[in-house]
């Protein structure tokens, strides 16, 4: 187990999308490398927006990821981009154990002045390798929620617990298409009584 940090980053050329990921390093070392000059990167710098030290900082990366997505605010499953206000970031970060960082300065400072050895053994600078690609393994039910169908998805790799709705824009081609052909076949959501994968499909079929 080492701590680490979740970020929120925003960035004025896409005012409507907010970059949250979780970084080994401090949060303004994640930012000055997120700004560092490069191929594809937006036209104006990054601001960090929010930032939290945790335990197990891709974990709760996970859930924090698949918090929102239930709201279908992720812009690609693939990405760490999400259509989210800071406040529904903050509200969600404000679920996870860990230390808000009122002050990321003295954050640097203190984990500056402390052994890493630990984390530094304990990390592969997960944040600088290629994006997480998440791998629909199959589509388990559909709801309309204020006009707009969104698919529950069991992610291959990952529990149940982190099954998440998506809109029908976030699958890939090949998804839309098998979609779109068994349409008719997914069944319409309902509550669950049992965690179950089985009990589950069935309680959707037949509720």
């Amino acid at each position: 187990m080492s701590y680490g940090y979740l970020y929120c980053f925003s960035n004025a050329a896409m005012p409507h999308l907010l970059k949250i990921g979780m970084t080994m390093r401090t949060p303004l070392q994640r930012l000055e490398e997120a700004n560092c000059p490069g191929t594809f990167k937006p036209p104006l710098p990054y601001e960090l927006e929010l930032a939290k030290k945790v335990l197990n900082p891709k974990e709760k990366e996970t859930k924090v990821h698949a918090l929102l997505e239930k709201f279908g605010k992720r812009v690609d499953p693939r990405r760490e981009f999400f259509r989210v206000t800071i406040d529904e970031v903050a509200m969600v970060f404000g679920l996870m154990d860990g230390d808000n960082c009122e002050d990321c300065e003295s954050c640097v400072k203190r984990d500056e002045s402390v052994d890493r050895s630990e984390m530094i053994s304990s990390e592969t600078d997960a944040e600088n390798e290629p994006e997480r690609e998440y791998i629909v393994e199959e589509v388990l039910s559909k709801k309309k929620v204020n006009g707009k169908v969104l698919y529950e998805v069991k992610w291959a790799g990952y529990p149940d617990s982190m099954n998440s709705f998506i809109p029908f824009a976030n699958f890939n081609t090949t998804m839309q298409k098998s979609i779109r052909k068994n349409h008719h076949k997914i069944p319409v959501f309902r509550k669950y009584v049992s965690s179950d994968r089985g009990s589950r499909k069935l309680r959707a079929s037949h509720a």
